[in-house]
Order: structure tokens, then sequence, then C-alpha cells
């Protein structure tokens, strides 16, 4: 699909060009607008899958063909990332917008549709409008949609469907609790249930899979960065979404992926103590901070928290600390005012503990 297509006409022709009804481009269109349609209408009804597969192999069917023999258009290179994304998850949507990035990379302004008095925007719109201009894109809540477990009804379940977990644990009235879990809410125990039945290797395959698409997705906004520098182009919600699905399996998968990690260590450290360090050594290396000021305490406090921040988001724990950080840089008079807003009970816990007040001094 990256090579040209002839010799004389390395990008073909502008399908576009074709009007008739019956023409790859048309007849594509339709497709995907029907295709979305459908989704449209399987969300309005509550269907918690709003993706008919079927609906979309025919982009995987068709483009990769159009791409090899008609023409180079990022287009139905949209289109086929939708496709892709919607039939193979994050894998798909990794090898998406790998072939986007290496046709940019390769034809550049040659690429249809042609840029226009609008300029580069008219050309990269369509795979700009996956992540969105001001709202969200069309790429984003299918993003969302990917299974992140495996396991019975009702899963398995996506990171929108882990997120309403979370947003139901939180509800703190009993009652709402019980309302959001009778129009169909997933219950934490449900989800714990379902990560049991979902099994290891697919919690890690997951994970890489979407380490895979954050880093291909992270290539074509550098490379889209570079080519519309008079006229950039946001691409960050496509970004966030994936992130933010990592964030969600890192939570729910728990120590089944720090396990991963620890054996993954352990070799490390083998091959290490081959060397001539006893493992007793290298894991003693590993395992002390050092804590010899201050300063050096809270930093190692701030790690701990980015820590909680990036593999628990959903946990109160991050903030905790970080705001244990920010009392201990506070003036001890700013932070008893924080602690004891009333100042007579304030005034009283001062004179018992011996701490002059501000008018004394």
């Amino acid at each position: 699909m990256i090579k040209p297509i002839a010799d004389e006409q390395a990008v073909g022709t502008d399908l576009r060009s074709n009007i008739s009804s019956a023409s790859n481009y048309q007849v594509l269109r339709g497709v995907r607008n029907q295709a979305r349609n459908n989704e449209r209408a399987a969300l309005a009804n509550g269907e918690l899958s709003i993706s008919n597969l079927a609906d979309w192999k025919v982009m995987l069917e068709k483009v990769p063909e159009i791409l090899k023999t008609e023409s180079k258009d990022l287009e139905v290179v949209a289109w086929l990332i939708e496709a892709l994304t919607r039939n193979y998850g994050f894998l798909g949507l990794a090898r998406g917008y790998s072939l986007a990035r290496q046709l940019i990379e390769a034809y550049g302004e040659s690429l249809y549709p042609l840029i226009d008095e609008d300029g580069i925007s008219t050309q990269l719109a369509p795979l700009i409008g996956l992540n969105g201009f001001d709202g969200e894109g069309a790429l984003i809540a299918p993003i969302r949609s990917i299974s992140l477990t495996q396991g019975d009804f009702p899963g398995p379940l996506a990171a929108w469907q882990c997120e309403q977990v979370f947003e139901i644990e939180r509800l703190g009235d009993e009652s709402k609790r019980e309302a959001r879990l009778k129009q169909g809410g997933v219950s934490r125990e449900q989800l714990d249930r379902i990560m049991m039945e979902t099994a290891t290797p697919f919690i890690h395959e997951t994970q890489e899979n979407i380490d895979l698409a954050i880093e291909e997705y992270s290539l074509f906004q550098a490379v889209i960065d570079n080519y519309s520098q008079a006229d950039p182009q946001p691409t960050s919600k496509v970004m966030d979404t994936l992130v933010s699905c990592r964030q969600t399996l890192t939570y729910v998968a728990g120590n089944r992926l720090a396990n991963n990690k620890t054996e993954d260590e352990v070799e490390v450290v083998n091959e290490q103590g081959q060397k001539g360090e006893s493992v007793n050594e290298v894991m003693s290396h590993h395992n002390t901070i050092g804590v010899k000021d201050r300063q050096t305490a809270l930093k190692a406090l701030d790690d701990v928290a980015g820590f909680f921040r990036s593999t628990e988001p959903h946990s109160p724990v991050s903030y905790s600390i970080e705001q244990a950080i920010r009392w201990s840089n506070m003036p001890l008079t700013e932070l008893l005012k924080e602690l004891i807003p009333d100042e007579a009970a304030r005034t009283k816990y001062k004179n018992l503990s011996g701490i002059p007040s501000e008018s004394n001094k």
C-alpha cells in the first residue's frame, strides 16, 4: 500500500473524479455512513456493543486494493483506520496509523484529497476528524469500546464500562448506586469476577497492543506536527484516550501486570548476578532509596505519588500523598489555618500546644 501505483503516476488518480454512484469512492462512503448510522441507533437503544463488525468488513476488503492500484487517498485511509480499530482493537489502530504516517512521509502534498485554497487542513481533515477538532472525534468512542477483559456476561468489558463501575462505586448514596445497577450498570463485584475470568496472557497481550498503539500514534503525531507547521492540527484526543485505556487496564489488572513486571526484573537480576554480584546484593542496591535530607524525602514521596497516579488513576492514594507534600511546604501558621478554619478553635489549639499566636510574636 506504500509502493507507488505507477511510475508515471505514483499516487494514482482522484477517486472523487468519478461521480458515478457505483464508483469505489461513493460505495465506500455510503458503507461508512450506514455503519456509523447503525452505531448511533445501537447507542440510542442502549446496546452494550454498538459496532457491527460486518458493517466494516467491506473496508478491510476494498481499501487495501484501492491504495495499491487506484489512489493514495487519506480519506479512505481514515475509513480503514476506523475498520481496523473496530475489528482488531488497539493492534488494528496501530497498523492503521502506521500506514497513514508512512504515506504522508512518502508522498506528502501529492496525496488525495489535494490541498486547496483552504490549505493543508483540507487534505488532512479525514484523519484529523478521527481525533476531533473542537469536540470528540469519530474514533474516540470506538477506542473506548475496545475490550480490556474477557469473561461472561456482563463481560467482556471495555474502558468506558470500567469507568462506569468506578463512578457507581464512588456514589455515596446507596439508593443511587442501586438505581444505576438496575439500569444495567456493572458492579465492582462483577468487574472483579470478570477480571478473574480473564486469562493473564490476554491481559499482557492487551497491554502490549495498547503500548504499540501509543507508540505508533506518537510517531504519527510527530509527522503531522512537522508536516503541518504552518497550520497546526489537533491530534491529542486520540492519544489521551489511549493513555486513559492503558491506565484503566493497569488499575483493573492490579498485580497480574505487576507480577509480569516482577518476572522480567528477576531475569535482569539473574543476568546481573552472573556478572559477579549476588542476587541479594543486586536487590539490596535497587531497594535502597537513600534519604539524606528533607528534599530527597519529599522527592521520593513525589515519585511514589506519580507511581500511584499512573497505575491507579482512580485511587485517592496519589492525591493524599500530594496533599501531604503540599502541607509540608507550608508555614505552620498557614497550615493551621487550612486544617482548623475556625479561628476560636485554632487559638485554643495554639494555647494548648504552646504555639505562639501571631499577636504575641
